[in-house]
């Protein structure tokens, strides 16, 4: 509608499209999921609630328990067998050994011509056994009175003795035995 004859249209510039209005569709699918989210709450109460009951269930128990058990007077232990007494003896032995004057002992009596290829100590029955290697029996000797110049080592003895080829030609490969510690 034009006031004045001839003059152009009004211009629209929006260019935005006009909102419908809801159809009762959209109202259906609310409401819809307002009772679906109704549900859900419904169901998470009962869960929590379930859950609450069971955890009261589980501390009462652990209280009774509790109770049985500091009522309960404790079975005495029977005495330990003459076999456990003497695995305790022999560990205890091999615990509170003197390890490091066996160690230092044994770095005492080294030498440059033999090698100690094996260290097998047992605490509880006073017994080293060595077993090493030397260029010549000789060598062997000199080292058996090394140790019993030691004066945590007693009884050394070379029990056994063979040639061997090793990296550098003929060796001699001997056993030492000797007694230490409390060892009977």
């Amino acid at each position: 509608m034009a006031l004045i004859r001839g003059a152009p249209a009004r211009l629209a510039l929006d260019f935005a499209p006009v909102r419908r209005r809801p159809g009762w569709l959209g109202w259906v699918l609310l409401g819809l999921g307002l009772v679906a989210v109704g549900l859900e709450l419904v169901a998470f109460e009962a869960a929590r609630a379930d859950l609450a009951e069971r955890e009261a269930i589980v501390a009462r128990l652990r209280h009774q328990l509790q109770r049985k058990l500091s009522a309960a007077p404790a079975a005495p232990s029977a005495p330990p067998s003459a076999k456990e007494a003497q695995a305790a003896v022999k560990v205890s032995a091999q615990r509170n050994a003197d390890w490091s004057g066996l160690f230092a002992g044994l770095a005492r009596a080294r030498s440059d011509d033999v090698a100690l290829l094996e260290i097998h100590a047992d605490a509880a029955d006073g017994r080293l056994n060595l077993v090493g290697e030397a260029p010549a029996l000789g060598a062997a000797f000199d080292h058996l009175r090394r140790l019993q110049q030691q004066g945590g080592l007693r009884d050394a003895r070379i029990d056994r003795h063979e040639w061997t080829s090793g990296d550098g030609g003929d060796v001699i490969r001997f056993a030492t035995s000797a007694r230490w510690g409390n060892g009977r």
